[in-house]
């Protein structure tokens, strides 16, 4: 006789989450609804600061307003402190990962370069997906994990009172299943 198999336990997490063109700071990060976006992850000595970015299809070597615009917002958050290690996951070849890591100063710490990989999203054909970041230590490469977004749900801890609120915002959510963790084929920059 066959043994009843249990259903997949749902994974929960509490996590920042960042909606596009936005950034935000936590222990785990979270961006919704990736389908041409990239997550872009600085690592720094006690979490992460991440920035949703969505695409930069423009030409030359200037990004566009939107682009420079959330640098800007990632930089804020970053203060002064070494960017450890950088990391660039999404739809990577709708933006232009050499100009991000460039206008973010990565390089700055005095112990040598930031360690900077990508991952390119496209591999997996998702439609779109949840990507998590989750922050170890301040030299290893944070835990990345994503699942299609229709198996994602989330519970804000409060509602929100300004526009950047509904954009950036603390949520418990909760994955259907397991989460995919994103192991190999990161290339470095």
């Amino acid at each position: 006789m066959q043994a009843a198999t249990m259903p997949p336990t749902p994974v929960q997490r509490t996590a920042q989450v960042i909606r596009e063109d936005r950034a935000g700071r936590g222990q785990c990060l979270a961006f919704p609804q990736m389908s041409s976006c990239a997550a872009v992850i600085a690592v720094l000595d006690t979490d992460l600061v991440g920035g949703h970015f969505t695409a930069d299809l423009a030409p030359g070597d200037t990004p566009p307003r939107h682009v420079l615009d959330n640098i800007g917002r990632m930089q804020e958050m970053i203060g002064a402190a070494p960017i450890r290690r950088l990391l660039i996951v999404g739809f990577n070849q709708n933006h232009q990962p050499a100009q991000i890591c460039a206008a973010l100063g990565c390089g700055r710490d005095a112990r040598g370069e930031t360690v900077v990989e990508a991952y390119d999203l496209a591999r997996k054909k998702p439609s779109e997906m949840t990507v998590f970041a989750t922050f170890i230590d301040a030299h290893s490469r944070p835990i990345i994990e994503f699942k299609r977004q229709g198996s994602v749900t989330e519970a804000r801890h409060r509602p929100a009172a300004t526009l950047e609120e509904a954009r950036v915002y603390p949520a418990d959510l909760e994955v259907k299943y397991t989460l995919h963790t994103l192991r190999k084929h990161f290339t470095n920059l």
